[in-house]
């Protein structure tokens, strides 16, 4: 599989960073942000974790969030629950 960021990356952007209702919270992706997930991304070469996949777990471990809604193995593999999964 090919490990390309630009294969995996979305933009998680808004002109603020604000909460929309009490349970979803936009994410400007700063550079700051993007240098730890990309660096992340860098060291984990021997996962096929994207880029995005990266984002979300520097933001994770930012906010304290052990718990995600998803399926995704990679979750698991960083540490996380997947909550789909169990």
């Amino acid at each position: 599989m090919e490990r390309s960021a630009m294969k995996h990356l979305c933009l998680l952007h808004s002109d603020s960073g604000s909460t929309v209702g009490s349970f979803i919270s936009w994410i400007t992706l700063t550079n700051s942000l993007y240098k730890l997930a990309f660096n992340l991304f860098k060291q984990r070469e021997d996962k096929e974790w994207g880029l995005v996949d990266c984002i979300s777990f520097i933001v994770m471990q930012d906010r304290a969030i052990t718990d995600a809604l998803t399926a995704d193995t990679h979750f698991q593999q960083a540490g996380f629950r997947a909550l789909l999964r169990d």
